[in-house]
């Protein structure tokens, strides 16, 4: 131990002098200093990667955020869509049904004014207005039949179907084969089928007694009911005249040339009243063809 190391105090009288070793801890200075210098900047770096995580973490809040206001607003979007289509579609078939029923409130009245206008011509043998009439007739027959099969048609039509939604592929109909009856009766009216104002007028008819009055079109009622009306309808074509008044006739032969039968075969001759001639002339029918309509 030197002399730096000694400590000297003063003593009292009486007393000797001593001197006392004493021992000083080494100076941990330097070492808190920089454990504090080490602890701070940890505290730093835990700062700056915290602040990095809370960053991330708010972009994807916002990107979710984002993506959830986008996929509202492309859900309104439809939903307006889906409501413009709906108001559209109810306006349409609105309107759509306004004019059905106008068409059918005019076929209707029209029709109506023709049956009146061939009775009055049939009083008056004017052959040339009946004549127009049954063609005028049978013309609506067949709008009125068209325009029952399209109200029909609308019958099988879906409702508007969700926002984007996969096409469903609609059943095929299938053709309905008419009933045994109903082949017969065609059998037994060759016009059918072939004479085309009759023909319209028969499904005017047709409609007319099953949609309006209830027939059963499978019923013997209906058949012969059918019969009457289409007799009632065209009564040149039935040789129904027992209500005209007698008028000259024009024989008719029958068409040997074209159905091969030689000269010396036995021939029959049909009379044909001059409205019969003139009506088979306005629908351009031969003579010879419409002379087997009326023959018995």
């Amino acid at each position: 131990m030197n002399d730096q190391d000694a400590l000297e105090y003063e003593v009292g009288e009486g007393e000797k002098a001593a001197t006392v070793t004493v021992e000083e801890p080494e100076q941990e200075e330097s070492s808190v200093v920089h454990e504090h210098e080490e602890q701070t900047e940890h505290g730093s770096e835990l700062d700056r990667v915290s602040e990095q995580v809370q960053k991330r973490i708010d972009k994807l809040t916002a990107r979710m955020r984002e993506a959830q206001r986008r996929e509202q607003a492309a859900l309104e979007y439809a939903k307006g869509l889906q409501e413009q289509t709906n108001r559209l579609q109810v306006s349409l078939a609105t309107v759509d049904d306004v004019r059905v029923n106008e068409s059918s409130s005019r076929i209707n009245s029209q029709l109506l004014t023709l049956k009146q206008i061939i009775k009055k011509a049939r009083e008056e043998g004017d052959v040339d207005t009946e004549t127009d009439a049954q063609e005028r007739m049978a013309s609506l027959l067949y709008e009125q039949q068209q325009l029952a099969g399209y109200a029909a048609q609308k019958q099988y039509v879906q409702p508007a179907q969700q926002y984007v939604q996969q096409p469903v592929q609609q059943p095929v109909q299938q053709v309905k084969k008419p009933s045994v009856k109903a082949e017969m009766w065609a059998e037994k009216n060759p016009w059918f089928g072939d004479d085309r104002v009759m023909t319209y007028a028969a499904w005017g008819i047709h409609q007319k007694l099953v949609e309006e009055e209830g027939f059963d079109p499978e019923s013997d009622e209906y058949y012969d009911e059918l019969d009457s009306r289409i007799r009632g309808e065209f009564p040149a074509r039935f040789n129904s005249q027992q209500n005209r008044k007698p008028r000259n006739v024009q024989s008719v032969a029958p068409a040997t040339r074209s159905s091969g039968v030689t000269q010396g075969s036995a021939r029959r001759t049909v009379k044909l009243s001059p409205s019969q001639v003139a009506i088979a002339r306005k629908l351009g029918v031969p003579l010879e063809e419409y002379a087997k309509y009326v023959k018995e």
